[in-house]
């Protein structure tokens, strides 16, 4: 599974947005992606901003579009 996947796994079961840093505990919790990354936030946040498509970012943190 790849970050955009796992992301949009956690983010489709809230209508809330949610932090970066919340958003990389709740996919390592649930084992859908392995960050190796000495700072997973950083890198999540810059690969779902890459997607405007699918995710939108707000004050709040990430939701789906």
């Amino acid at each position: 599974m790849t970050i955009v996947e796992a992301a949009k796994k956690v983010l489709s079961e809230t209508s809330e947005p949610i932090q970066p840093k919340d958003l990389v505990r709740a996919i390592e919790n649930l084992g859908l992606f392995e960050f190796k990354a000495k700072q997973p936030i950083a890198v999540l946040s810059s690969t779902l901003r890459k997607r405007p498509d699918i995710f939108v970012k707000t004050d709040a943190g990430f939701r789906l579009k």
